[in-house]
């Protein structure tokens, strides 16, 4: 439900349009252990000169909201680099169905909703 700001995250957030409405998605940088807390960087971007401090506390936390994480002496790399081409469509495939699975369930439950609307409305008839 919530989500946390870390300099060093283990997911990133995609945003996407489908029908007019803006979907997020959470998607992993790295491997998440059970119970572990989902983390992003909020790329904060502060509009007036007072500084957000960040209390992250990530090896390479920069100190503040909105400004660039320090360098590790091993950066992570971007986790999609070192995947082939099949790993790549394979991921493709995933994500497209999922999206097309939550695109069916969203369909089912407006027609639910319209359908309880229509006996509600029948009932006051």
């Amino acid at each position: 439900r919530f989500a946390n700001h870390s300099c060093d995250p283990n997911t990133q957030v995609d945003a996407w349009n489908v029908k007019g409405e803006l979907r997020v998605g959470f998607f992993a940088r790295k491997p998440i252990r059970k119970g572990e807390e989902i983390v992003f960087n909020y790329c904060f971007e502060s509009f007036d000169k007072q500084k957000v401090p960040c209390r992250c506390g990530a090896a390479n936390c920069s100190g503040f909201l909105g400004e660039k994480p320090k360098s590790l002496a091993n950066p992570n790399p971007n986790p999609n680099a070192k995947k082939s081409k099949k790993q790549l469509e394979a991921q493709r495939a995933r994500l497209q169905l999922e999206r097309q699975r939550e695109e069916e369930r969203l369909q089912q439950q407006k027609a639910a909703f319209e359908n309880r609307g229509m006996e509600q409305r029948d009932q006051r008839l």
